[in-house]
């Protein structure tokens, strides 16, 4: 998984973050894109031991997000509008668990999208279409990542390096 180093708002200010985008946490590999109070929520609070009785999208689902949603709401960064609950600042997660990768958006929606990468953030369709691009390719995974973290800062102004690029 891999993560760039800029932290930006909806005005597109952007600044250069010390605290990487991605971390691990237990069995899981997490990113997170929006509001860093989610990231430092998720990254020091949130503890989860792995079920592994259950299968990897029913656990994300049901223990995941009941235990995420539990955390972002007794750390004031969770959101409610309609009664419908959301993780603030539209922020969203890429958890890389049991060798698959898991979109959890804004609306606590777990997605597992076909094939073996994912995105998210505002460069997000740059690095999909680059990934997409060198699937079968005789890069490394972490190259492959690194450059698509290129294409994005290329073509999105809310992304720049420094890179950071970390395996489970």
């Amino acid at each position: 998984m891999g993560a760039d180093s800029c932290g930006s708002n909806r005005a597109w200010s952007a600044w250069d973050i010390r605290q990487p985008k991605i971390f691990t946490n237990g069995p899981f590999l997490i990113g997170v894109s929006g509001s860093p109070r989610v990231q430092q929520l998720v990254q020091y609070k949130l503890s989860l031991p792995d079920d592994l009785r259950d299968d990897p999208h029913r656990f994300m689902v049901v223990q995941f997000t009941d235990k995420l949603r539990s955390v972002l709401c007794d750390g004031g960064a969770k959101e409610s509008e309609k009664n419908i609950d959301g993780i603030s600042g539209n922020s969203l997660l890429l958890v890389a668990f049991r060798n698959r990768i898991f979109e959890v958006q804004c609306d606590f929606q777990v997605m597992e999208r076909r094939g073996n990468f994912d995105a998210i953030g505002c460069g997000q369709d740059f690095c999909l279409g680059s990934l997409h691009a060198t699937e079968g390719s005789k890069l490394k995974p972490t190259d492959r990542i690194k450059k698509a973290l290129e294409c994005a800062a290329q073509f999105s102004a809310g992304v720049r390096g420094p890179f950071v690029v970390e395996c489970l």
